[in-house]
């Protein structure tokens, strides 16, 4: 049998454009009295279509999943909501996200192997050990308390450059404006020699050169 149930969280990490990043399920209790076990989970099904739906409802899929993983008992992922104009579906829900209206989203798995929380009452609650995931989903109310998208995409890649680009020149403006270190005055035996002192050219192309490698790393960190 499958079943959907909804399950999240969230971790504070920078995202993209259209983008969201989610703790899709947790092995926590839930509102319905039910755990998922995160590391019984097969994720490999789901990578071969890592589809995202709206309200599990197969017909409404409204974005992609980029990345997802296991950490302990969590388990994360990366959304990629598709360019505007390409689903007025996926637009609505992406932007009732970014509104911080819908913040949660589900997992639908179908179960292998499972126990009951209680012999004595099995009506109330099921531990789920072992289980395939097929979708997840962005949902009004999720059954897991811990139900929150807290990572919203902002800034475009190409605004994300120009402002990594505008610190660099700031720093480098700082470091070119910041006020000279006294002077010492050299050994009364040694005399300073013209060909120890750089010249003008060659300060530039170092400065420009210590500019190239930090814009390297910014980029790479992008």
């Amino acid at each position: 049998m499958s079943i959907s149930r909804e399950y999240v969280g969230g971790i504070a990490k920078a995202v993209g454009e259209r983008q969201v990043r989610v703790v899709v399920s947790t092995s926590t209790l839930d509102r319905d009295g039910d755990i998922i076990e995160i590391k019984g989970i097969d994720l490999a099904p789901y990578r071969l279509n890592p589809i995202v739906l709206n309200q599990h409802r197969r017909g409404e899929p409204i974005a992609r999943c980029t990345e997802i993983s296991t950490k302990g008992d969590t388990l994360e992922a990366l959304v990629q909501f598709p360019e505007e104009g390409v689903s007025a579906k996926s637009d609505e829900v992406y932007g009732l996200i970014k509104a911080e209206i819908l913040n949660a989203v589900s997992i639908g798995i179908i179960p292998h192997e499972w126990s009951n929380m209680d012999d004595k009452e099995p009506w109330r609650g099921k531990r789920y050990i072992k289980s395939e995931m097929i979708e997840f989903s962005v949902v009004s109310v999720p059954a897991n308390s811990e139900a929150l998208i807290v990572e919203r995409g902002q800034l475009s890649t190409l605004d994300q450059l120009a402002l990594a680009f505008k610190n660099i020149a700031l720093m480098a403006e700082k470091r070119e404006t910041a006020p000279a270190a006294p002077e010492q005055e050299p050994p009364q035996e040694d005399e300073a020699k013209d060909d120890d002192v750089p010249s003008p050219e060659v300060i530039e192309v170092q400065r420009q050169g210590r500019m190239r490698r930090v814009a390297a790393k910014v980029k790479t960190a992008l």
